[in-house]
Formats: C-alpha cells, structure tokens, sequence
C-alpha cells in the first residue's frame, strides 16, 4: 500500500519508502527483522493479526472493539512496515525474495485484509445506506482486481505485470483504509454515525472507486501488451 512497494526488491532499486525513516528511527524494522527475518513473513503475520483483529470488532462489546481497532491500525502500519524491511535486508546483502512474488504476495493480502473486513462491518456496524453501497461497490471491484491479480500470477508469461504495483492502486488501497476507519471510529470511540465520519467515509470511498476501476482496466490491458 505504501509507495515505493516491495516491488523494488524485484527490480533491485534502492528507493526508499515514505515510511522507511520513521520506521527505522521508531525501531519497528530491527524489531521486524529480529522477530520475522523476512519481508514475506511480516506479510503473512499482519493477515492473521488483521483478520483476528476483525473478528474482534464484530464483538459487541466497546471495550474488545476498541483494542481490535488499534490492532488492526498496527496490522495496517506493518503493511508499510514489511517494504522496509525487504528493503533494509536487500542492503545487508540478503535476497530473500529470488522469485520476486512479495509485491503480488502484499497486494494479495492488502484485498484479502481489506474485503473480510468490509464484509463484517456491512453486516455488523451502523452506516447510512448510501456508505453500505459505496462499501459492496468498491468491494465488487476488488474483487474483481483479486481474482485478475491471482489468473495473471499463475500464468508465467504475465507474471511481471501481475507483480507490479501501480500509483492509482495504492492511492486506491490508502483511500479504501481510510473509509474503514471512518466507520469504525464513528461507531466504536463515537458511538454513533455522525456526519463527519459518514462524509470522510463516502469521500474516499467515491474517489477510490475510479482508482479502482483505473487498476482494474490496467490489469486486463496489460494481457494484450
């Protein structure tokens, strides 16, 4: 999600990401390093701790639903946190990714985090009705973007293009998590659906359904080049 992609490691560029030096002065890279080694092994790690969090915030029950929430804030900041890493053992002289499937492994489980938790909060938390379809719209396209990502990284011949990651998908992802939060924090530290949680969520997600749409369609284009 974050620019300047894991994708760098299959390219053998050096660029840093935005959240590289922050990262690195807080100690969360070494601490990820230590406990994970690899890029690909944080990856897996924030799904499951995502995903556990999800399920925490269908509980009914404000306080399990406030510390879910700040697990999965942490789960989406390790998806920043996994580039650096990748980044910083590729310096140290490791390649843990010859392959080079970690970009298309992270944007995998960006769609699968992100739809699972869409799912739960369609059916359990409180939203206008407009948000809800807003929500099962982006949530038709990702799906789409999921299934064209996991055909065209099993086919050889289109997999460099599957792996690489686009501008208008990451503004897309960053807008759709912005939506998430919007919701949950109306109704978890708010308590109700107020109008300015209910505007920053049907804003990002109206902006983030052209940037999805514009992923989508650069994918299927892709197979003809």
């Amino acid at each position: 999600m974050t620019i300047a992609t894991r994708s760098t490691r299959s390219t053998g560029s050096s660029k840093r990401g935005l959240l590289d030096p922050i990262n690195d002065w807080l100690g969360i890279t070494r601490w990820a390093i230590d406990r994970f080694t690899t890029a690909n092994a944080v990856t897996e790690y924030r799904l499951k701790l995502g995903l556990w969090a999800t399920v925490g915030l269908a509980v009914p029950n404000l306080t399990i639903r406030f510390i879910a929430g700040l697990v999965l804030t942490w789960a989406w900041w390790l998806d920043g946190v996994d580039g650096s890493v990748a980044r910083k053992r590729k310096e140290d002289g490791h390649d843990d990714d010859p392959d080079g499937i970690g970009a298309y492994l992270d944007a995998i489980r960006d769609k699968q985090l992100w739809l699972a938790t869409s799912a739960m909060l369609v059916v359990c938390y409180d939203m206008s009705s407009a948000t809800r379809w807003l929500l099962l719209i982006t949530g038709a396209i990702e799906v789409g973007l999921y299934v064209v990502r996991q055909q065209d990284f099993r086919s050889a011949h289109r997999a460099n293009r599957a792996i690489r990651s686009r501008l208008p998908g990451k503004i897309k992802m960053a807008l759709e998590v912005t939506s998430h939060v919007a919701i949950i924090v109306a109704n978890v530290f708010i308590g109700m659906v107020d109008q300015l949680s209910e505007l920053v969520a049907n804003t990002s997600l109206a902006i983030a359904i052209p940037f999805a749409i514009m992923s989508l369609i650069d994918k299927l284009l892709a197979r003809r080049r």
